[in-house]
């Protein structure tokens, strides 16, 4: 008897891992990102001259972490990391500024006084590429919101 109990305990506790929506902790270094120089001093996202240029993650590493890669391993977090259809050139600013944000929270920052203000040339053009991103990698889009939809 005490066997089953063992087992019935056992069971629960894997069903229990499972079900858990808890996201491991992110660690950006488990992605693996090599960076490399740009080829332009065109911001993607401006379409502006820059003074310094950073290879950004069109969907960032943590927001993809949050959407399903946290489940990946190493090898698989570093593809990603290092995929350039998921790499734009933007100006330094602007990256750092846009942090892991979302479109909705990329677009609020770029106008509200509390990131970067610039205007995006082409905003949906953005999204298309982030929703392409997310979709190659089987990623959730539940951490997002009705911008996707704007841009149609």
């Amino acid at each position: 008897m005490k066997a089953i109990h063992t087992l019935a305990l056992f069971n629960s506790l894997l069903l229990l891992q499972a079900c858990s929506t808890v996201t491991p902790d992110y660690n950006r270094e488990s992605y693996a990102f090599v960076s490399y120089a740009s080829e332009t001093s065109i911001g993607y996202y401006s379409g502006e001259h820059c003074e310094d240029i950073d290879i950004d993650h069109v969907v960032s590493l943590a927001d993809a972490h949050e959407s399903g890669a946290s489940l990946w391993s190493d090898a698989e977090k570093a593809q990603f990391a290092n995929d350039r259809n998921n790499h734009a050139p933007a100006c330094a600013s602007i990256n750092r500024s846009k942090g892991s944000s979302t479109p909705s929270d990329f677009l609020r920052k770029s106008s509200d006084g509390a990131g970067i203000e610039f205007s995006f040339v082409d905003f949906c053009g953005y999204v298309a590429r982030y929703v392409e991103v997310k979709k190659a990698y089987e990623l959730s889009f539940e951490n997002n919101d009705e911008v996707l939809e704007s841009c149609g």
